[in-house]
């Protein structure tokens, strides 16, 4: 969800598939699905003509190189929450 706020947008994600009982598969499930925000930026057409800034963290929606850089959600979360869209 997407919200304006002052100058800019405030983000949320929402997860709406209950997974059950939380497991480090589980975790690294939602880690690499990246798929719904490379959907949003414009999908396999427009992806190579994304900014860099969307490239680290779409990462070609390779898990390998996903999980490289986000091990965690944490890690997604702090990446977001301190991105400079130059």
């Amino acid at each position: 969800m997407i919200r304006r706020q002052g100058i800019g947008f405030e983000v949320k994600l929402l997860d709406f598939f209950d997974l059950g009982r939380p497991s480090r598969a589980k975790f690294k499930r939602c880690v690499e699905s990246h798929e719904v925000f490379h959907t949003i930026v414009g999908g396999r057409e427009a992806y190579g003509r994304q900014p860099r800034v969307v490239k680290d963290i779409v990462r070609g929606l390779k898990d390998s190189l996903i999980l490289q850089r986000f091990s965690s959600a944490g890690d997604i979360q702090r990446h977001l929450e301190t991105l400079q869209w130059n």
